[in-house]
């Protein structure tokens, strides 16, 4: 903060979260400044910190960075609302806003480098080795699904943690870009498969427009992979959000079946 003095003479600083990546802490009630754990999780930051700036409007907020640290860390003015993870209620006005934003973010062209992350979620050999045993036959059936045909900027870590309501259950916004890149659009899309139940999912790809049959398997088992993943961080930091989240979206896959 010592490097942006000027603007916070007297900073109130409290911690407003953290993950396996980031730490996060709020400053003046305004400010939410980011830093990434480990050499390895600043180089999310750094593409987030490429990206951003030149992202076009979409139809919710996005952090748009205001100070900027080459070690790097970033402070971003707050985004208003509450992580879907943490709201009750209905998903129906959630459904198309996502759908909509989606659809915007798929269709944008970005002179940054779109290079994917080595993880599971862009890297189907490196899922199948986390998915228990239980889980494994209908894993393998989904990751047999063609490649995607081209790559569009995606999100990347598409999950409710990232998405932003307010009081009433509207998308007001989406966060935590360190995985954006150029890629398979199932990546965002599995978010339809393993968080929506049908009805909100049918409203969902209203907005979004159709997907064919093999976007829609990739999807399922990236929902799959994120339902395993959220289990083990659910476990990690104690966080029963995520442990909700993690049985929702293996229900929601296995009640598809094998389709």
């Amino acid at each position: 903060m010592r490097a942006f003095g000027s603007d916070f003479p007297d900073p109130r600083v409290v911690p407003f979260g953290e993950g396996l990546d980031n730490a996060a802490f709020l400053v003046d009630d305004a400010w939410v400044f980011r830093f990434p754990r480990d050499e390895a999780r600043a180089w999310y930051m750094r593409r987030e910190l490429a990206v951003l700036p030149g992202l076009p409007a979409l139809p919710v907020e996005v952090p748009r960075p205001r100070y900027v640290d080459p070690s790097p860390f970033a402070g971003y003015r707050r985004l208003s609302g509450t992580p879907a993870s943490l709201a009750e209620g209905s998903l129906d006005a959630v459904a198309p806003a996502l759908g909509r934003t989606l659809r915007a973010l798929h269709g944008v062209a970005l002179s940054a480098d779109g290079t994917p992350p080595r993880t599971g979620k862009t890297d189907r050999g490196l899922a199948l080795g986390r998915i228990p045993a239980p889980l494994r036959a209908l894993a393998e059936r989904l990751a047999d699904a063609p490649p995607a045909a081209e790559a569009r900027w995606v999100h990347g870590d598409l999950y409710p943690r990232h998405l932003l309501l307010d009081d009433a259950g509207e998308l007001t916004g989406i966060i935590d870009w360190g995985d954006v890149h150029r890629g398979d659009v199932a990546v965002d899309l599995s978010i339809a498969f393993g968080w929506l139940p049908p009805g909100p999912r049918a409203r969902f790809f209203d907005a979004y427009g159709a997907i064919d049959a093999a976007t829609a398997r990739r999807a399922r088992f990236v929902a799959l992979y994120y339902g395993v993943v959220l289990a083990e961080v659910a476990e990690t930091l104690q966080a029963p959000d995520l442990a909700r989240l993690a049985h929702t979206y293996r229900a929601h896959v296995l009640a598809e079946g094998e389709a």
